[in-house]
């Protein structure tokens, strides 16, 4: 949950193509194809997914998503008026083509697998990408 929150936030739309497309800090990353909303538990379930799937003590994951933005929701069988209703859950607004987790110290298949396991938890197209290294 975040620190501070304004209860009455607007909707975000996710229109467009995100501005981070590529992994920064691992070597293997998440990422989404299509853009949508992602709770914090399905953020929790896919990592997880990815911690279960790593081996003790090797690896490190990098979660690149944070559920900040609060969605309400009036109580059942309300009528109409009185007011916005209570803060229901927290969201994270994905763009297409945002990266969602990196993986780095690892070898491929693992991170791989781990990756693809993560990506069945989410209600988003995902792809697992694959950093390449240009020497100079």
């Amino acid at each position: 949950m975040p620190k501070k929150v304004y209860r009455k936030f607007r909707k975000i739309r996710s229109h467009g193509v995100s501005n981070s497309t590529t992994p920064v800090f691992g070597k293997y990353c998440l990422k989404a194809l299509n853009g949508g909303r992602l709770t914090k538990n399905q953020i929790e379930a896919s990592r997880k997914v990815i911690m279960r799937n790593l081996k003790q003590g090797s690896g490190i994951l990098r979660i690149c998503i944070f559920a900040h933005l609060p969605v309400t929701k009036k109580p059942l069988e309300v009528r109409m008026g009185g007011g916005k209703g209570p803060v229901d859950k927290f969201v994270a607004n994905v763009k297409a083509g945002q990266v969602l987790f990196e993986i780095d110290d690892i070898d491929m298949d693992t991170a791989v697998n781990s990756l693809s396991a993560a990506a069945l938890k989410l209600p988003i197209d995902c792809k697992v990408l694959v950093r390449k290294f240009v020497k100079f």
